[in-house]
């Protein structure tokens, strides 16, 4: 029997319970759309003319899917220390701080403030809460415990409501409730419970098991691709890489035939949508007859669902628990960031 199928000696690895806050996905979706959908905006904001989210880590990556679901206005992601130059009071910046105590968002925080940007803290709690409230700036304050990689459903999901309501994404409210309600229950598919013959993210992990992963997403899938790149690290421990379609057409595949060491522990994952743009279709073509004919590993994972948004929601489901079950095989806790505490500690 594969380890994968083996309940008790996943528990036994799993020992803070990440396979708990996978399934809980949804759920802290549609909390997350409740709480945006009734929070007091400024009628202000809604005249700025670009949006600035900052945030690091699990806080950012919330941000990157959002920015890619049809911005009606400039949507620029900061992972820094600095906001863009250009922020002033036409400027919404979105600081994103999972803890409240993330030194980058903080200090893009501050220079907001100088600048005189409208602002919008999202945050559980830290400094971020208390300042947010001492100055006056709106604040979304939400309760869940888990690592910031675990509570995206939160993160993307408020980010994701705050553009709707100030008419900035072509994602309309409800349609984010529909889709959400839509794919409640799609955990089912992946939970342990569920054998690996029957189950594509027990499958997928095993195809991965090993190998050093590089995961490849266009258009709105690119953020994605980025997704199941931090996952497998966090998750997994295993080193990954993602990079974004169709720039890798243009550099990255000239480089696929050394050192050949690396190249056979390769493997490819391939996010495709029905609707990338055609041409976007035709180059993953050749893409895979590439690779193919250079004899690398590689599996296409075509999203399901009939929109953009519900297609983000099911691969990074699928995607997480690929990097839990890789966790399982690598018989490692997938819940401890040893080395991120430790740079912490460093700086």
């Amino acid at each position: 029997m594969s380890i994968l199928d083996n309940l008790k000696q996943i528990q036994k690895i799993d020992r803070q319970n990440m396979a708990g806050f996978i399934s809980d996905f949804f759920n802290q979706c549609l909390e997350a759309y409740q709480l945006a959908h009734k929070f007091k905006l400024p009628a202000s904001y809604k005249k700025v003319e670009n949006v600035v989210i900052c945030g690091m880590g699990g806080s950012a990556i919330g941000g990157n899917l959002a920015r890619n679901l049809d911005s009606k206005i400039p949507v620029i992601i900061v992972r820094n220390y600095r906001p863009p130059a250009f922020i002033n009071n036409k400027t919404l910046v979105i600081t994103v701080s999972y803890s409240g105590n993330t030194k980058e968002t903080l200090s893009c925080f501050n220079q907001a403030l100088k600048k005189k940007a409208k602002i919008i803290a999202i945050t559980t709690s830290g400094k971020l809460a208390r300042v947010a409230k001492k100055k006056k700036i709106p604040l979304i304050k939400f309760a869940y415990s888990s690592p910031p990689r675990a509570a995206l459903g939160w993160l993307f999901t408020l980010i994701l409501t705050i553009l709707a309501r100030l008419n900035f994404t072509a994602q309309k409210e409800a349609k984010i409730e529909k889709s959400i309600k839509l794919l409640q229950g799609l955990e089912k598919k992946f939970e342990p419970s569920i054998k690996t013959r029957n189950n594509p993210a027990k499958s997928l992990a095993m195809f991965i098991y090993k190998r050093l992963p590089l995961i490849i997403g266009s258009e709105h899938l690119a953020p994605v691709a980025r997704r199941w790149k931090g996952q497998l690290a966090e998750n997994s421990k295993n080193l990954a890489f993602f990079e974004k379609a169709p720039e890798i057409f243009h550099n990255t595949v000239v480089g696929l035939k050394f050192p050949t060491s690396i190249k056979n522990k390769l493997v490819i994952l391939i996010l495709e949508s029905t609707s990338y743009h055609p041409s976007s279709k035709r180059v993953f073509q050749a893409f895979e007859k590439l690779l193919t004919k250079e004899k690398i590993k590689y599996r296409a994972i075509i999203a399901s669902g009939q929109t953009s948004l519900v297609e983000i929601l099911s691969l990074v489901l699928l995607g997480d628990w690929t990097s839990f079950y890789l966790a399982i095989l690598n018989s490692v806790d997938p819940t401890p960031t040893k080395n991120i505490d430790w740079m912490k500690k460093q700086t």
